[in-house]
Formats: structure tokens, sequence, C-alpha cells
């Protein structure tokens, strides 16, 4: 059957890192593959999700050449949210161009979105981009070239080239209340082998190459079987190094605030995940932490419905009293909700989290988790601007502190990579950071570059320490201190034998 549309996600292929041996990364995929998908199909067009690595792991022999052979989409539309996927994308998109150069290949995403004109300049196998959201111009995309059509300008948010000339048509559409309510984001069957994704794909998103499923298991703890609930777009506030802040979502999409769905859509959602096979869901969206309001009715509705899940909802700052009550009343026991002070040190908190706040107020919010039966999964961070020796060492105190509370289901640090669009990205001098992190081909060079892999590279120094050696630096604090081995491959041992071992 030839399709009209295949959606394809790659996730980083090839990083290297130590302990892990080859992996891929970012095999999560964007939330917005199902109503891409959904959108389209609902105009008649032909579509399927296609998932790299579940290929791999459904088929070690799989060809996406035998696979494109088979079913000769038209159009191939690839997810370049993430920065880490770039040159494995753009490569993926060569071999494809090379061998059906008939296919029209469209990218979109984040990234994708931050470098529409370079990407188009540089890369004469991608067609265009669609910057910002993209149900509505992706079906108007297709529409055009169902008709034959050769002129795109008609096409919100597309970047497209006309002969030799980049073209970028005004950025005006972005997905209202009603558009996110309408959607599907939950048709699993759109997905090849969606059974696997289900069951395979999840946190850590990783992906040891040639691993077996059961050798997985066996190696890195997985937070399988999570289902990422579509809730709403945007934010309303900038953190130093996130590339989706308020800011960068108005340059890269237009939105100026955030919007929520429906709370019966996202009870939908949740039914007909559930309906899929899915024990968890996953909830990312907290753009007013002090006004639940959408949330509360939420859970009024899921628990009307009789219905009560596993589920993980990552809070942008400390969730308020009512949200923890009405949580831990709705979901199963041992659902989490995900916490991230970043930082041990007050001041460091305050200079990048735009929703930040007090130590004591971490601990009282902690305490009333406990009280409500709800756990909490903390997070720090490391190299992030004000931080040094001393506020390192805060965290680390502040970390072994947490470990033993009650309310904590696991206590782990992460490194900060440099994003696209963040503030620190944009405006280095303000944070005292230096980074060659201006160009799509930056990030496109680092991705490529096994030994820059997602779990020990940073993308940026300080000012007066050469990169290399700062690299070294956090590594060796991490080491020291921090060690995600135990979180994320427990099964797998490091020969720098550190003490977080």
């Amino acid at each position: 059957m030839a399709l009209d549309l295949l959606l394809l996600h790659v996730p980083r292929l090839g990083a290297v890192y130590e302990p892990l041996g080859e992996f891929s990364f970012i095999n999560l995929m964007p939330m917005g593959m199902f109503s891409l998908a959904d959108s389209a199909r609902r105009k008649g067009y032909k579509t399927r999700i296609l998932h790299y690595q579940v290929e791999e792991i459904a088929d070690r022999e799989f060809s996406l050449k035998k696979f494109l052979s088979h079913n000769r989409p038209r159009v191939i539309g690839m997810s370049l949210s993430w920065h880490p996927q770039s040159a494995s994308v753009i490569e993926t998109a060569k071999s494809i161009k090379k061998d059906f150069p008939e296919t029209f290949i469209v990218l979109g995403g984040f990234t994708a979105s931050a470098y529409p004109g370079e990407i188009l300049g540089a890369h004469s196998e991608i067609d265009a981009v669609i910057r910002g959201e993209g149900e509505e111009p992706l079906a108007a995309l297709l529409d055009s070239l169902a008709a034959g059509k050769k002129d795109f300008e008609d096409v919100p948010n597309l970047a497209w080239r006309r002969g030799n000339e980049v073209v970028s048509n005004p950025l005006t559409w972005h997905a209202s209340l009603e558009d996110l309510s309408s959607y599907r984001f939950s048709d699993l069957s759109l997905l090849n082998h969606y059974r696997i994704y289900r069951s395979s794909i999840g946190l850590p998103p990783l992906w040891l190459k040639g691993a077996s499923r059961s050798e997985m298991r066996a190696k890195t703890r997985r937070f399988t079987g999570i289902f990422c609930l579509e809730v709403g777009r945007g934010c309303s506030v900038n953190c130093t190094w996130c590339g989706g802040g308020k800011d960068a979502q108005l340059k890269l999409a237009g939105r100026k605030k955030p919007v929520f769905t429906s709370p019966e859509s996202a009870l939908d959602s949740v039914k007909e995940a559930l309906s899929f096979g899915y024990p968890t869901i996953y909830m990312s969206f907290d753009p007013y932490p002090k006004k639940p309001d959408f949330y509360l009715e939420f859970f009024r509705l899921l628990r009307k419905s009789g219905i009560k899940p596993d589920a993980y909802f990552e809070s942008w700052s400390l969730p308020v009293p009512e949200f923890i009550e009405e949580f831990g009343a709705t979901f199963k026991p041992g659902s989490l909700i995900g916490v991230s002070p970043e930082s041990g040190s007050e001041a460091v908190r305050n200079l990048n989290k735009g929703m930040s706040y007090s130590n004591s107020s971490l601990f009282k919010t902690l305490d009333r988790m406990k009280k409500h039966g709800v756990s909490a999964d903390i997070t720090f961070s490391i190299g992030i601007p004000g931080e040094g020796p001393a506020e390192l060492e805060e965290t680390r105190k502040m970390a072994d502190v947490l470990k033993s509370h009650a309310a904590a289901d696991h206590v782990m640090t992460m490194l900060i990579s440099m994003e696209p669009f963040s503030p620190w990205n944009l405006d280095p001098g303000r944070y005292g950071v230096v980074h060659d992190k201006n160009k799509f081909k930056s990030f496109r060079e680092s991705s490529g570059d096994p030994a820059k892999d997602p779990f020990s590279y940073l993308g940026y120094t300080y000012n007066g320490i050469a990169p290399d050696k700062f690299d070294r630096y956090i590594q060796d604090m991490r080491c020291a201190g921090f060690c995600p081995l135990p979180w994320m491959a427990p099964g797998l041992s490091c020969s720098r034998r550190c003490s977080g071992k």
C-alpha cells in the first residue's frame, strides 16, 4: 500500500558512553507525532508513524530502504525536536533522498524551527521545514502537494525553496484550546509495532546497540509503559537552559501564552491509552503551578469515571497543597511527582529557574507529599550558571539528606547541555558562558561525534576555562558524588570506580 505520509522518528544513533557502550538516545517521540498523523488521516491521507529504533528492536535485520520501497510514501515528515538527533536525522534524510529522490522530506520540531534557513540552505535533501506547531501546516502542505503545486506560499509556518531562494512564510498558526481538544494524541494504531514501543521505550530514553529486550531489562533501569499525555503547549517563564521557555515559544512557534486542552479531551486520551495497554500516565505541562484549576478538574473527571492508573507528574515548581491531595486521591499508590530543585544553593536556583523556591519550601512540600502518600522523584543539575565547588557541595549535601526523606522515591543528578534558543544560548555573556552553538551546523557536528555523548558532553564552558578542562571537571565532580548509573543502568559497572557506585 502506497502511503501519502510517513512520519519518521530517528533518535540519536551511534553515541558512545563508557559504561553503556554504543547506544541510541531520544527514543521517546514528541507527543505531536500522533496529532500530526491524526490531522492528516482526517483529511483522507494514508498515514503511518515509524520509529527507527523500535523497528530495529522488532527486527535486527530491519532495512529502512526496504520499508520505503514497499510503502512508497509521497511525503516523509521527520521529527527534529531535540538537538542530539540532528546528525542522525540529516544523515537518514540524505540516504532516503539518494534512494528515493522523488520523496518530499519535511522537518519539524524545536531544533528544526530554530534554524530553518540554515538547514534548507545547507541540506538539499530537506525540501521544507515546518516552524513551530505543525498540525494545520502539514495538512495544508499535503493538500498543496496533492494538487501538484510547486509554490507553497499559502502554507502557514512553512520554510521552503523557490528555486535557489529560501522562503519563510509567516508564522501565523498555533493550536488553540479548540484545536488541541479536537486532536487525537493516543491512537497508537498509527504507529508500527506500537506494542514494542509501549513495552520497551521509556525512561531513560536510550537503547543499547544490538540489545534484546531481556538484555535491556537486565542492564538498565527501565520505566516503560509510560504514555506521555498531551495536556497543553507553551510556557509562562524562562529557565536558563531551556529551549522551550516563554521567549523561545514566541520566537519559534509564535505562541504568546500557554494553552491547555480541555479536561474532557485529556480524559478521552487517558481512556484510549489504557485501552492500548499503557499502565502509566506521564504529565509534563505545568505553566501555572500555583493555579492548578485544569488538573483539579481533570483529576475529578478521572475519579468520576472510575479510572485509577499509575501516574508521573513533572512539576515545574512546587505543587500546592490542594494539588498534592487531589493527586494522591486520584492515582495508584506509588505514583510520583517529579520535583527539580536543580541546585542545593538557593542563589543558583534563583538565578536559573523561572519558578524558584526556598529550601525550606521544598522540605515542607515533601513532608506534605508524604502525608498524602505521594512519592517524589527528585532531580538536581550540574554545570549551571553560578555554580562552583562550594555550590556543588551544597547540592551534594542536600541530595544526601533527601535520599533519606520518607517521600523521596529516588534522587538523581543530571548534566545540562546547551539547547538552541535557550536564554544562555542567545545571551551567553549574561551568564558568563562561552559556547560555539550559534548555528545548526555546530549542533549537527557535535551530535554526530560518538565521543560527544549526551551523558558527558556539555557544549559550553565558562569564561577563562578551556572546554575540555571544564568537561573533565564536571565529569569528575559527577563521578565523585553524583553517579547516574545506580538510577540509569544498575546492571552495568564503570571503570572509574567512583564513590557514587
